[in-house]
């Protein structure tokens, strides 16, 4: 684990419990000082009366609802310290239909984990653990806000993402007496190093996903199962199928839509900016940013990296192969505030994979592989007391693994730091489209030499179907020649579309259906032959004689897309210090599959 120094912080949440006497009274053990392992490295909450700042706490917290400021169900009250913790009275809003649904919840022992809200003021750093972490002393915090929550979260991640709308600074104190400190953290380290024990480890990880399961009257034997499936992923699954109000789990993760990523909410989509994460990764500095990438890494194993680098947990963007300023026209001078008040974005190659059907797969982790039926049982006529013959089922596996698609741009510093708008949305959609067309290009005609994918084009056994261009009506035939390629194989399933080049869309319409129907098209509208048509330079241009244009038919949901992830940024803020430019290389990494060959069928044909 990487340790950083933080110099501001945001609101920061620990999980802890409830606890209700028979009276019915319902009391809160807000904080503990027990060790919690942060983002940048393992914090303990001193809970002396000088350290702990009560302006807040003396006339009440607020009570929240899954830390949702909209969702306030009550207050805490009558704060008191002992033995290492904060604890508070609970007192639900007698009049509110959500406080008294969550406090009939409490009662029935369904709701019974609680997280804390807090500001940190001053640390002191106090050497490092058995595992190079920092050690951070807490010797001055403030109790926020107090939380039911649903399904406790790592303390660990997501810190003080849904809560924190600005983030407070930190005054940093060096260890007055290292001697000492070495002998603290000697001890600390017995209750905070990880289990070493692979079996260890494993019955602690399938211990705590029963418990779940049990408190939750859900099945997840399909979790059990999945050793890479920790403890706080399968809470994360949990919390999906209550919202959906499934009772069972079967699939592992990375298959509910890709929640191995970072889900951001909208505040947090308003709050999260690529620009900043980019001055984070140059300067080192603690930021929103810096955060969501660790909790990132951190659900999907993915190495932190050093002070330079950061993880984007959603597609955002810039534009690639060229510098971007605020002195130069077209260069970033029409992103300054004083000047445009908007960014009219650049004109980009259409992508068309989706939009034709392609399954996208999120959230992938290692290397997969997908099962395909190869050969079908077949059925036969046998007369009467004859054996029937035995037919057996064939499979075969489609493998995917993670390929890396990379970008190269640099920034001025003075746009990095002056423009204060439209360089964000700039930003976010050029970089997450140049990756977009980058994907779209390898489904499409990726040649399959090394690191280069698979795409459709080149996939083996394929169909294929002639053009012959001697008339309107041969014509038209060769473009339901591509149909008939897949019924052929009993594989005209789904929706399928064509995809072909734009000088190629234009020739088909304007060329008739037949010598006698001028006027209506072989292209008619974004349909050709009665499916869907698409047009896009993606598609190759240097077939045949060198010139021919490329059409390809087929169904697009057998095409996969496999998504790894999120976008990795690597800063360099030396290469180019001379010119005032900040390098950036950015990565991701994807795969293409095709699961049935025979659903595609190709042609190429002259532009005349």
């Amino acid at each position: 684990m990487q340790s950083v120094t933080p110099t501001k912080l945001p609101v920061l949440h620990r999980s802890m419990s409830l606890e209700r006497a028979a009276s019915g009274d319902v009391s809160l053990s807000l904080t503990s000082d027990a060790p919690v392992e942060r983002w940048f490295g393992i914090e303990i909450l001193d809970h002396t009366p000088d350290a702990i700042v009560t302006t807040r706490a003396k006339d009440g917290l607020p009570l929240l609802f899954n830390h949702d400021e909209a969702q306030l169900i009550g207050r805490l009250e009558n704060m008191r310290v002992a033995k290492g913790r904060t604890r508070f009275s609970v007192r639900f809003a007698a009049n509110d239909a959500l406080a008294q649904e969550k406090r009939s919840l409490v009662e029935d022992g369904i709701l019974r984990d609680a997280s804390a809200g807090y500001i940190v003021h001053a640390m002191e750093e106090r050497g490092q653990d058995a595992q190079g972490r920092k050690i951070f002393h807490v010797t001055k915090w403030e109790p926020y806000e107090g939380s039911l929550v649903a399904v406790p979260a790592d303390p660990g991640v997501g810190v003080g993402r849904s809560a924190a709308r600005e983030e407070y600074p930190v005054a940093i104190r060096a260890n007055q007496n290292p001697a000492s400190a070495a002998k603290r953290n000697h001890n600390m380290n017995q209750n905070i190093t990880v289990n070493a024990d692979p079996a260890a480890a494993e019955f602690e990880r399938q211990t705590a996903i029963r418990a779940l399961g049990k408190m939750h009257n859900m099945d997840l034997e399909a979790l059990l199962n999945d050793q890479n499936v920790t403890v706080d992923r399968a809470r994360e699954v949990v919390l999906n199928s209550l919202s959906r109000g499934a009772r069972s789990v079967s699939q592992p993760a990375g298959d509910d839509g890709g929640s191995t990523l970072i889900e951001l909410n909208q505040r947090e989509r308003e709050r999260y900016s690529v620009r900043s994460a980019i001055l984070s990764a140059m300067t080192g500095e603690n930021s929103f940013e810096r955060e969501i990438s660790h909790d990132f890494c951190k659900r999907t194993g993915r190495r932190t990296g050093d002070k330079f680098s950061l993880w984007v947990p959603y597609r955002t963007g810039q534009r690639a192969a060229h510098t971007l300023n605020i002195t130069t026209a077209t260069q970033g001078q029409e992103l300054a505030p004083t000047l445009l008040p908007d960014v009219i974005e650049y004109l980009y190659k259409q992508v068309v994979c989706v939009a034709a059907g392609a399954r996208v797969l999120s959230g992938l982790v290692g290397k997969v592989a997908f099962p395909r039926m190869t050969g079908n049982t077949a059925a036969s006529m046998k007369a009467e007391s004859i054996a029937a013959a035995q037919s057996d089922v064939t499979f075969d596996q489609v493998p995917m693994e993670p390929r890396r698609g990379t970008l190269y741009t640099s920034y001025t510093v003075d746009l990095l730091r002056q423009s204060s708008f439209d360089v964000e949305n700039l930003v976010r959609a050029d970089l997450g489209k140049q990756i977009a067309i980058l994907v779209d290009a390898m489904a499409l005609t990726g040649d399959g030499n090394a690191p280069n994918p698979t795409g459709v084009m080149n996939t083996a056994n394929i169909g294929s179907a002639t053009w012959t261009a001697t008339s309107e009506l041969t014509k038209t035939k060769s473009i339901i020649a591509l149909e008939s390629a897949l019924a052929a194989k009993e594989a005209l399933n789904g929706a399928p579309a064509y995809i072909t080049t734009p000088e190629a869309k234009g020739m088909l319409k304007g060329t008739a259906k037949l010598a006698n129907t001028s006027g209506i098209g072989i292209w008619e509208g974004d349909r050709m032959n009665g499916y869907a048509a698409f047009a896009s330079n993606l598609m190759p241009k240097d077939l045949g004689a060198g010139s021919d244009h490329g059409i390809l038919f087929g169904d697009f949901s057998n095409l996969i897309l496999g998504d790894w992830g999120g976008l990795e940024l690597v800063v360099d803020p030396y290469t180019r210090a001379k010119e005032a430019e900040v390098a950036l290389i950015v990565r991701h990494y994807f795969d293409i599959a095709v699961r049935h060959p025979e659903s595609f069928a190709k042609m190429s044909f002259a532009i005349a």
